[in-house]
């Protein structure tokens, strides 16, 4: 006897993905899984989501609900650094119940779909790209008992059907996004996602906190990147009545204070946002913002809306301090442009939160310096320092494979934190890249200069500062360490 139609798992990534530093990183409710729920909901079939990390469930306790339940599909998303995870999932549910149909969906399954399915034998089938209307297809086609010709029809997936790989025809992207109903956020655990643990500095806490999306897509061609294979590169808006109705949502069910736009880039279209912000202004919520967005799109009226709505702080993805390292991978800015960006978010009052990355196609250790330097001239008042990975679906990725560049065999290699470093250009090997970040981190995060800035900053806890760095200093310290030796057991 099956239970329910369709159980969404978002597998336990959290502590390998940050362990120490964990305290830090947002837990943040699986979106792109709470859309495809809602999008089935309304077609009448029966669905539910398990997320391990919010819910503190390891493999073993997740497969455990799976085997009593005995769901028809079983369905997980996964990025290339969580594709190991995923696996032994896939793993356990394949061998708890072996008759369930095990669908994967995400940014690493859609840009090496065929390579997936071969590297885990127990996967059925990989969702590209949105997944809404293609799962929902899919589901109603193989309740049928489809046969190979019906599921050739289905776009956007690729499948296993008496032990070949099939991959069909992309599915276009949704042109509608006011089609879609709310996210399913009634099928997770509110009460327990967070905000990043810099929200503590200015509120003393984090949380009741979500994450919104006003539109899809991103036109950048950022040669890092590979967002561009989930929605496509023509950015689709959603409009803002209903952008709106869902915070009005947000306030009144969850009484939400704390709330991140995953847009791209929120501020691509300045007037819209401006419009946006004036709403929220009317509806005077005292909302804790957070948005992410380019250096070039951002002006002092647009910044003063924002301040003015509630936007405490602001991620910029600046990535270099060298001019020519910024057009060879595709930013097309330029170092002047990030300099009044900063200054004219400084000025309106909101905290700046800067992207850097070390080791990207062409850098050197000069320009990586500069990079450093860049960083300490900017002190903005935070910073994440990781080292360039050519993730699969990227610019970056096929100049590896082109160029013959040893990649690592293991996907949890790919990861932000607590990997190491990928080493893409000759004089730059992981060892000397390690030391690159260690010397941006401790020249950063120790600078007098900008430890004086948070600490006479009226808008910080003191307190609440003096503690995080001090816990921050030691996460960073056992990261380094377990960094060591494991350049030395390689």
């Amino acid at each position: 006897m099956m239970g329910k139609k369709i159980i969404f798992i978002n597998p336990p990534t959290m502590d390998s993905a940050y362990r120490e530093l964990r305290r830090f990183a947002f837990i943040v409710a699986p979106m792109g899984m709470a859309y495809i729920a809602s999008y089935l909901e309304s077609k009448n079939i029966t669905v539910d989501i398990i997320d391990c990390d919010a819910l503190g469930l390891d493999i073993a306790a997740t497969t455990q609900i799976l085997k009593k339940e005995k769901p028809k599909y079983v369905g997980l998303m996964a990025m290339t650094a969580t594709m190991e995870i995923a696996k032994e999932m896939i793993q356990e549910v394949r061998r708890y119940i072996p008759e369930t149909v095990i669908i994967l969906g995400g940014v690493h399954g859609t840009a090496l779909p065929k390579r997936t399915l071969e590297e885990i034998p127990q996967l059925d089938v990989v969702v590209m790209g949105e997944g809404e209307h293609t799962t929902y297809e899919l589901i109603k086609t193989m309740a049928s008992d489809a046969k190979l010709e019906e599921l050739l029809k289905v776009k956007g997936i690729c499948f296993r059907y008496d032990g070949k790989i099939y991959e069909n025809q992309r599915r276009p992207y949704i042109s509608d996004l006011d089609s879609l109903p709310f996210p399913a956020r009634h099928l997770l655990p509110m009460d327990v996602y967070e905000g990043s643990g810099w929200f503590r500095w200015i509120l003393g806490f984090v949380k009741p906190f979500t994450s919104i999306f006003t539109s899809r897509g991103c036109p950048f061609n950022c040669n890092f990147c590979a967002a561009h294979i989930m929605c496509g590169r023509k950015v689709r808006y959603r409009s803002v009545d209903q952008v709106m109705e869902e915070i009005d949502y947000l306030k009144e069910t969850y009484n939400i204070k704390i709330l991140t736009f995953q847009d791209d880039t929120f501020t691509l279209n300045k007037e819209r946002a401006i419009i946006i912000c004036r709403e929220l202004i009317k509806r005077d919520y005292k909302l804790f913002m957070t948005c992410g967005t380019r250096v070039d799109l951002v002006d002092e009226e647009l910044l003063g809306y924002m301040k003015k709505a509630g936007f405490e702080w602001i991620f910029f993805g600046v990535e270099s301090g060298n001019q020519e390292i910024l057009k060879r991978c595709n930013k097309n800015t330029s170092l002047d442009q990030i300099k009044r960006a900063f200054y004219l978010t400084n000025k309106a009052g909101i905290g700046t939160h800067a992207g850097m990355i070390l080791g990207h196609i062409g850098e050197t250790k000069e320009t990586a310096m500069e990079t450093i330097r860049f960083l300490l001239e900017l002190m903005p008042d935070y910073a994440a320092l990781p080292t360039m990975i050519p993730f699969p679906g990227s610019k970056a990725w096929d100049y590896c494979l082109e160029n013959d560049i040893p990649l690592p065999q293991k996907w949890n290699d790919f990861g932000m934190v607590n990997s190491i470093p990928i080493a893409v250009n000759p004089g730059l090997n992981s060892k000397t890249l390690l030391k690159l970040r260690d010397k941006a981190i401790l020249q950063y995060y120790a600078n007098p200069k900008r430890l004086w800035k948070l600490f006479s900053d009226k808008r910080y806890n003191k307190k609440l500062l003096l503690h995080d760095h001090i816990y921050n200093s030691y996460a960073l310290i056992l990261r380094k360490i377990r960094q060591t030796q494991k350049l030395m057991e390689r």
